[in-house]
């Protein structure tokens, strides 16, 4: 459970920094 809460997490945080460079805005 915790090695996929992690990799969850880093699939969230790239997502997400990859859509600020993109200037997108996602919930």
């Amino acid at each position: 459970m915790m090695a996929g809460s992690k990799m969850t997490t880093a699939m969230q945080f790239s997502a997400s920094f990859y859509a600020n460079r993109k200037g997108v805005v996602t919930p």
